[in-house]
């Protein structure tokens, strides 16, 4: 079957049109589910609490509590900025509505997250399970930090506390917010950010 001439262009530019739509057309990223952003950031986490408690014990064994805080204070967030250093995508962080080093002041949606957190740990004194929240390009995660039995010592009541503790939290910390807790109590929070 023979196309009249005046056909055939239009044909052509129809044909021209859906190539160059289907070439054109931006490819839809694949999201990743929340349970795929919490198995992730698990892994990230994990990898800061063994960082962490290694130096952390390492010291306290050594020397006593003060000088893990002395640890703290000199470690702590160079080895969290430590554990994402080869993945510019993901960043891990430590937040909490109580702080001991101000750098890990909580920003809205954190805000927003640990006061819920908190109220519901009060109410059925059941551990929070982690938190999916999106903004922007971000994929943000949180996971739950519970105030574990080694931690009383210098995240407890100061009036328990040995007198070089309080020293060196008065020395390294004068504005500690990060005291007064109780076993099992939520101290804050990691904080795993996820840029698409």
């Amino acid at each position: 079957m023979k196309l009249p001439h005046i056909l055939i262009p239009s044909v052509c530019i129809a044909l021209l049109s859906a190539c160059s739509d289907q070439t054109t057309a931006p490819v839809a990223k694949k999201q990743m589910s929340d349970e795929a952003y919490i198995a992730q950031s698990r892994e990230t986490v994990l990898a800061l609490k063994t960082a962490l408690m290694t130096e952390l014990q390492t010291a306290i064994k050594a020397n006593g509590v003060a000088a893990g805080i002395q640890v703290c204070q000199s470690v702590a967030q160079p080895t969290t900025d430590g554990v994402t250093a080869g993945e510019p995508k993901t960043k891990i962080s430590r937040t909490a509505l109580r702080v001991r080093n101000p750098a890990n002041a909580p920003d809205a949606t954190s805000t927003a997250i640990l006061q819920e957190w908190t109220q519901r740990v009060l109410a059925t004194s059941q551990p929070p399970a982690p938190v999916v929240s999106r903004e922007g390009d971000s994929v943000i995660v949180h996971h739950p930090i519970l105030l574990q039995e080694g931690c009383v010592a210098c995240h407890g009541k100061p009036d328990t506390f040995a007198p070089e503790v309080a020293q060196a939290l008065q020395t390294l910390y004068p504005n500690d917010e990060a005291t007064g807790f109780a076993v099992g109590q939520l101290r804050g929070a990691f904080r795993i950010e996820f840029t698409r």
